[in-house]
């Protein structure tokens, strides 16, 4: 059905935020990271210290990230259900996209694991114009394929039968059936979203939440944060950059992280003024051809699920306006490189920083090592407090000795 009445959740329950993918996850996520203070003085935690829960729910599900071939500890998972645990009357806020590419199996792990009554809420958009958008995702973890030849490659393969996380993604109505069968479908709300409507999603989820209206309107995100769409000048700047950086080294997930996507991709798409020449990013018109059927598929299967819909479900399927040939540029704006370049030179020059007070830090522990102080040498660095804890410390275990005797 579709409808916008919302019925918000009770106290003791878990909202799961579980995706989809590049359907505003990660600015609702920015938004209650920057106010968790204010969620739980509203009845509501959301767990961790971070923008979003990829660590606990890459540990529940067994997943590395990214390339480092390793999953996280399950002590992320256990952080996040005792913090919601310790409050029982309290709504428990959960989200990370990658729920939604899990097995029946690990899905009801999650449910099971967090202990209290969950709902999901899954996020979905045009599908037509999601494989650009997933696209430019992809190059933010080191993809170096230009748009056309990446999208050609995925769309020849048959979808029904890949698990392929491209293909899996866009089937968005096969994600929804998983989880109205772990959780019953009426436990499952799907809301669309809607580039007429910019609001819905956050009205969705303070209902949801048992938050005053425009509650999730306070905080004011940069464009980084919003994870916004790329132009072509950026995303064909960051394809080469890639491909070269492939090319000349090798690189370990962790360093990749660091020097390449939170020290200069992040920052440079946060200034979109970098570009002073933008032209927004198409879907070609061979492929919005091959995605159409599929969009309108999974819309009918999304309206036969049984779950709640929040908006009009045949928009992920209708042709968006961003659709036609992409041109390859020869060359991008000086301020554009010139940003991503003082980016990485200002990283690799504070990791070097730390680096010099490590060793320095070093030298002073192996030199007091070869020449000791003196008790009275070592009190003189002593703050006065340190020497007060010590003394009443002495004195107490002296008069302990004395009654014992």
């Amino acid at each position: 059905m579709t409808s916008h009445q919302i019925s918000p959740l009770e106290p003791g329950h878990v909202l799961l935020h579980a995706g989809m993918y590049k359907a505003g996850t990660t600015s609702l996520q920015n938004l209650a990271a920057s106010m968790r203070d204010e969620l739980r003085e509203h009845g509501v935690i959301y767990p961790g210290a971070r923008h979003n829960h990829a660590r606990a729910s890459h540990a529940i599900a067994g997943r590395p990230i990214g390339w480092s071939g390793k999953a996280p500890s399950m002590k992320h998972w256990r952080s996040l259900v005792d913090e919601i645990s310790a409050q029982p009357d309290t709504i428990g806020f959960v989200s990370h996209e990658y729920f939604a590419d899990y097995s029946v199996d690990i899905c009801k792990k999650v449910v099971e694991g967090l202990g209290r009554p969950v709902t999901v809420a899954i996020t979905v958009r045009n599908l037509i114009s999601l494989p650009t958008s997933m696209w430019q995702q992809y190059l933010k973890f080191g993809t170096a394929a230009r748009l056309e030849p990446w999208l050609r490659k995925r769309l020849e393969v048959d979808f029904e039968t890949s698990t392929d996380q491209f293909h899996t993604r866009m089937m968005v109505g096969r994600v929804i059936e998983k989880w109205a069968n772990v959780v019953g479908p009426e436990n499952v709300i799907v809301i669309v979203l809607d580039k007429t409507e910019p609001d819905r999603l956050t009205r969705a989820f303070e209902s949801l939440l048992r938050l005053p209206t425009g509650f999730l309107d306070t905080p004011e995100l940069d464009p980084g944060q919003q994870n916004r769409s790329m132009t072509v000048n950026e995303s064909s700047f960051l394809c080469e950059t890639n491909k070269v950086t492939q090319a000349r080294a090798t690189l370990a997930w962790s360093d990749y992280l660091r020097l390449y996507r939170h020290a200069a991709i992040e920052p440079m798409l946060a200034h979109p003024e970098y570009d002073t020449s933008p032209v927004v990013l198409r879907t070609p018109n061979w492929a919005v051809k091959q995605l159409q059927p599929l969009a309108e598929q999974q819309a009918e299967i999304i309206t036969n699920s049984g779950v709640q819909v929040v908006g009009d479900i045949g928009a992920i399927a209708q042709v968006p306006s961003s659709v036609g040939k992409n041109e390859h540029p020869h060359a991008v704006p000086i301020p554009l490189v010139s940003a991503y370049i003082a980016n990485i030179v200002k990283a690799a020059s504070d990791e070097i920083t730390e680096l010099d007070e490590v060793t320095e830090l070093v030298k002073k522990q192996r030199e007091q090592r070869r020449h000791p102080k003196s008790p009275a040498q070592e009190l003189d660095t002593w703050p006065a407090k340190k020497i007060g804890r010590v003394a009443l410390g002495q004195v107490r275990r002296r008069t302990k000795a004395k009654f014992r005797r």
